[in-house]
């Protein structure tokens, strides 16, 4: 009876481990799914979704199309669309799909699925919940976290046959533990190191970051110990190691870490211990006052790599907003961007460092973007945001026509006291800068003037 309750708890435990997707993803229609429940661009989507061997979801039928929008209409609460992989003509039997029959390409040029289970166009860079799609697994097969399938006999063979380590991370009888828990404390003593080498994997949701903190580190100069994880194409990026490292703190770039130990003497005690946390960098919708706002974020967040990070700054119906830039810094090497849009058209783009810069907005709806790969973490950020009323912003520029017409006014007199043509085309040229300024802001009836 014992071997016949031991061979029933061996094959549930077998069932839940080889499944045809890993935990978190869905299986339907040969393929695995999973909605990821954090806000990112199409291309941040896109590269979280190359992360595990997948793409943005990509329905080829009306069956996986109704299953896309009856499925996130459990999972994403309050969304109204989501980001998906589908473009327009190629597949003749969704083409009907479109919403208002067919894209308007105005509106961008990236392919989302609205709450009803219609395509439509986006800007690329509006934050939206995504969906991504893989190949499952056949019966017999482990499904890696990279999207490989390997034959479920090499699971804990000691070979990394996955090419990223995940087919040996449950591993506890070949000195592998795994974490899943969104934080936890992990603390190594020498009496529980029986193997030359352990591994310790942190697997949090999709879309999150991990903050590891050491507080104790005794690992000596003739140990081995790295941080590392595995980016997409099964390519290894080192975090960082203590003893190399003037910090005792280091932030992941994506869900999934693994800290690797090696012990070539003798030793007692604990060995190291750290905490580690998860975070999903949210895009929060801000409100416009009529006072000076610091745009929030968490100084941490600015640590990470591979960073994007947007805003969403709203005002008073027919008010205007300003943004006061007093520094921007980004990294001397990767990519950078830093965007600003006025409702739908984008009105700020810098990829270098500056700062004392004012942008004031001709509506009252701002979104910002700001990317790093910020793999130096020397990135920083500080900006205002106040919402300004019609009157305010009139009341503003005369005043600055007043100082212009005054300074120039003056000039002129020195120099040119006899050419009032001249300061006729002067004034006129004022008038016009003027009008342009507040056009920029303002929607006002300048035949009055």
């Amino acid at each position: 009876m014992a071997r016949i309750f031991l061979g029933l708890l061996f094959l549930q435990i077998f069932t839940l481990v080889y499944s045809q997707c890993r935990d978190g993803w869905q299986e339907q229609f040969g393929n695995c799914y999973v909605f990821v429940n954090v806000r990112r661009s199409h291309n941040g989507g896109a590269s979280i979704c190359e992360r595990y061997g997948s793409k943005l979801a990509n329905p080829k039928n009306v069956s996986e199309l109704n299953y896309l929008k009856e499925t996130a209409a459990n999972e994403f609460k309050n969304a109204n669309h989501f980001w998906i992989g589908y473009s327009k003509g190629q597949n003749n039997d969704l083409d009907g799909y479109w919403n208002n029959s067919k894209p308007n390409l105005s509106e961008g040029n990236c392919v989302a699925m609205n709450n009803v289970g219609l395509f439509m166009v986006d800007n690329c860079f509006w934050q939206h919940f995504f969906v991504c799609q893989r190949k499952a697994c056949g019966q017999n097969e482990y499904s890696c976290i990279n999207g490989d399938c390997i034959d479920s006999n090499y699971v804990c063979d000691g070979n990394n046959d996955c090419n990223d380590f995940s087919d040996e991370i449950h591993c506890t009888n070949r000195g592998s533990y795994f974490y899943n828990s969104l934080s936890d404390k992990i603390s190594v003593n020498a009496s529980i190191v029986q193997f030359l080498v352990c591994w310790f994997t942190i697997e949090v949701p999709i879309g999150y970051r991990i903050i590891m903190e050491f507080q104790l580190y005794n690992v000596t100069e003739y140990d081995w110990f790295v941080i590392f994880e595995i980016k997409k194409n099964n390519e290894i990026s080192f975090i960082g190691d203590p003893n190399l490292s003037d910090t005792n703190t280091f932030y992941s770039r994506n869900n999934f870490v693994i800290v690797g130990y090696g012990r070539y003497h003798n030793a007692e005690g604990t060995l190291f211990d750290f905490n580690y946390t998860s975070i999903a960098i949210p895009s929060p919708i801000l409100q416009a006052t009529s006072d000076p706002q610091e745009l929030s974020f968490s100084e941490s967040w600015m640590m990470f790599p591979d960073l994007e990070l947007s805003w969403k700054i709203e005002a008073a119906k027919g008010s205007a907003i300003t943004l006061q830039l007093f520094e921007l810094v980004f990294p001397n090497t990767g990519k950078n961007s830093f965007y600003i849009w006025y409702g739908d058209d984008m009105a700020v783009n810098l990829t270098d460092s500056t700062g004392n810069q004012t942008f004031t907005s001709n509506t009252s709806e701002v979104f910002i973007y700001f990317y790093s790969e910020n793999d130096d973490r020397n990135v920083k950020l500080n900006l205002t945001y106040q919402m300004h009323t019609r009157a305010n912003l009139t009341n503003t520029y005369l005043r600055k026509l007043l100082k212009l017409l005054s300074k120039n006014s003056s000039l002129y007199w020195r120099r040119n006291w006899l050419n009032w043509n001249k300061y006729s085309k002067l004034s006129r040229m004022l008038r016009r800068r003027w009008i342009l300024e507040i056009s920029k802001t303002e929607h006002l009836d300048f035949g009055t003037f």
